[in-house]
């Protein structure tokens, strides 16, 4: 029983040497801006591939904007542009403007010109042990008509036309692999609002 113990240790301790993090975060669970962004690479390529639509405009004509600063605080990490660029992502997808939804609301009674075509995202633990990791995948964009869509230009609404936020989670799940990385392995419960 020893044996399985101190080699279970070892175990953890390798592959959180590897990773960059302290034994205490990974016994804590608490992850590392490195791990988070592996999660966050992962997440979003597999459930906001550029050819899927939102309101019949494709993500590959809009302007995904993550979140780091809520990302990063969901898991217990203090966000700024530091902790940010040590998330080490694959993809760099712009940073969301704090004021993205100032001239929003969810009934649509405003512009939500500032939004425009933009996609804002950021995740969110549910549940996260060594092993396994269950992320919620929070997206948001405004309903503008999308026969107005004209690529580069910010939307124009229809005078007297509704604009309201458009939204979906999704839960997902990621599996740690033998070297360590986070990927990937299929979508749960998707709520959309």
């Amino acid at each position: 029983m020893l044996n399985t113990q101190k080699k279970l240790w070892l175990a953890c301790a390798l592959s959180t040497i590897a990773l960059g993090v302290s034994p205490l975060q990974a016994q804590t669970g608490k992850l590392s801006p490195k791990e988070i962004g592996q999660i966050l690479d992962a997440t979003i390529r597999a459930v906001l591939p550029d050819t899927m639509t939102l309101s019949r405009v494709p993500i590959s004509k809009r302007s995904l904007r993550v979140d780091y600063e809520r990302t990063l605080n969901a898991f217990g990490n203090s966000g700024g542009e530091k902790a940010a660029a040590a998330m080490n992502l694959q993809t760099k997808w712009a940073m969301a403007a704090p004021d993205l939804f100032n001239d929003c609301d969810q009934i649509g009674s405003k512009p939500c010109s500032k939004m425009g075509w933009q996609v804002y995202t950021y995740i969110s633990p549910v549940s996260v042990t060594g092993a396994d990791a269950t992320i919620r995948l929070s997206v948001t964009w405004a309903e503008h008509d999308p026969d107005r869509y004209m690529e580069g230009q910010a939307p124009t609404p229809k005078v007297g036309k509704r604009v309201p936020l458009a939204s979906f989670s999704s839960e997902v799940q990621l599996r740690r692999s033998s070297s360590g990385t986070w990927q990937f392995l299929r979508v749960g419960r998707t709520t959309a609002s």
